[in-house]
């Protein structure tokens, strides 16, 4: 769930530091609950917060706030909705690049200020497939746009980020974004796509038709050597939140098939017809697409790469995870 309401203060640092019962009751007082979740000792509640949070000075609600990624909760509220989200994903096996609002600097870092720019967005897969900025304008960062959660706000032309470093589309893949479009544009707005910045080869991608029908998603694949085209469309309103996938099958550079989802439900799929694009200089994006302008308009709250082809069992417990966290409801 995306949060744990009528609790107290000591319950959820309780919860925070994993020192409560079986019967699922405190066993330190808030104090001490603080300091070994922040891994200090002696230190005032305040103190072991603002520890862990990177901050000095706030005031107790204002830096629980902080650690919750939201803006004027109260002191049960805020600690309520401060997750060790990363604990809870239903699979690591696989995952490849991982970009989280809720830990845009890294999970052991704070967040930025809201409004403040990112023009880098850490992996936290550990596998160092950092997003960087395009070009032009950075994204900024959003303290609780979903779900009173963090998100990344991309802002139309050039605020995409990307893989400045080669990410070669050389196995299957199953990619998720939770994402909200803010407002329709006149260009294409990609959500994510793995392309070639040069040559504009791509392996896949999901965007906008922003040119011919600003509510209908295209699920596009390579168009060379493979030239798969990929079939049936889903609509996405403005200001609602959707979990975007797309599975890729395969082996090794042979890929079988592609399909898409939106909440979990099938909205297209293709037959492969040959080799994915092995091009070293491949990169992944996020909100753009290298020298297009496919560049997205609204939130991004969370995206995970995988380097296997999911089962309808395995996406959907992604896909129902990232649903909880976002109050999103998935098939």
């Amino acid at each position: 769930m995306a949060y744990i309401p009528g609790k107290t203060l000591q319950y959820h640092m309780n919860r925070l530091a994993g020192t409560l019962n079986s019967f699922d009751v405190p066993t330190l007082d808030a104090q001490g609950a603080a300091n070994v979740w922040a891994g200090t000792t002696g230190l005032a509640i305040v103190g072991a917060l603002n520890y862990k949070a990177g901050t000095s000075g706030l005031e107790l609600q204002g830096v629980l706030n902080k650690l919750a990624g939201t803006t004027g909760l109260g002191e049960n509220e805020a600690s309520a909705r401060i997750q060790p989200w990363y604990t809870s994903i239903p699979t690591t096996t696989s995952l490849s690049a991982w970009y989280d609002a809720s830990a845009v600097n890294g999970i052991v870092n704070p967040n930025p200020d809201n409004n403040a720019n990112v023009s880098v967005w850490n992996d936290l897969s550990g596998n160092g497939k950092t997003l960087n900025q395009l070009s032009g304008t950075s994204p900024t960062f959003a303290s609780a746009p979903i779900n009173n959660q963090p998100a990344v706000l991309f802002g139309g032309q050039f605020t995409g980020l990307y893989t400045s470093t080669a990410y070669p589309l050389t196995a299957a893949k199953s990619i998720y974004a939770v994402m909200q479009r803010t407002s329709n544009g006149t260009n294409n707005q990609n959500i994510f796509a793995q392309r070639n910045p040069s040559t504009l080869h791509q392996g896949f991608q999901i965007r906008f038709n922003s040119a011919a029908n600003p509510a209908a998603l295209d699920y596009r694949v390579a168009t060379s050597p493979d030239n798969a085209t990929i079939t049936g469309t889903a609509t996405a309103a403005t200001g609602t939140t959707y979990v975007h996938s797309m599975i890729v099958a395969g082996s090794g550079v042979t890929p079988t098939s592609y399909s898409g989802y939106q909440n979990g439900s099938l909205k297209a799929t293709a037959t492969a017809n040959g080799g994915f694009f092995t091009e070293s200089t491949n990169t992944f994006s996020v909100g753009g697409v290298p020298s297009l302008y496919d560049n997205a308009v609204g939130y991004y709250a969370t995206i995970l790469v995988y380097d296997i082809a999911h089962t309808n069992a395995e996406r959907l417990s992604i896909e129902r995870w990232l649903g909880s966290r976002y109050n999103i409801t998935v098939a």
